[in-house]
């Protein structure tokens, strides 16, 4: 399991329905999960002006998660998003040789780690996002 825990702001007051997520980034293609499935699933701000924690947990050996990475390899990156392409911030999955661990650590929006594709969006929700965002932390 990987927990990942941080904040996420808009610049800007947004409206009720305004919501972030996270993309899952394998080694061939993305996963954006919209319900929940992975571990993450969309987030709405209880806010429209302040920060939104979230604390998320990642079940790495779930029947999901193997069977992704049976289709694109294994998982190397996590990204807080505002959309499916919006990488906000990063963290990188590093399997350890040898270890039934993973090492996890921050990494730039622009890590080649992610970017390969959006390929699915688990679910039928909606992200909709304002146009900035103030802070955000990972």
């Amino acid at each position: 399991m990987v927990l990942i825990a941080g904040w996420a702001q808009p610049c800007e007051e947004v409206p009720p329905t305004t919501k972030f997520g996270f993309v899952h980034y394998y080694r061939t293609g993305a996963v954006l999960p919209l319900d929940g499935t992975l571990g993450t699933g969309l987030r709405g701000y209880g806010s429209p002006t302040a920060p939104a924690s979230f604390s998320v947990t990642i079940p790495m050996s779930s029947a999901m998660n193997r069977f992704l990475s049976a289709l694109y390899g294994p998982i190397s990156a996590i990204c807080l998003v505002r959309t499916a392409d919006a990488p906000l911030a990063c963290v990188s999955i590093d399997h350890v040789a040898g270890l039934p661990t993973l090492a996890v650590a921050p990494i730039p929006i622009d890590d080649a780690r992610v970017q390969v594709p959006v390929l699915i969006s688990i679910d039928s929700g909606g992200i909709h996002p304002p146009n900035q965002y103030c802070g955000n932390c990972i």
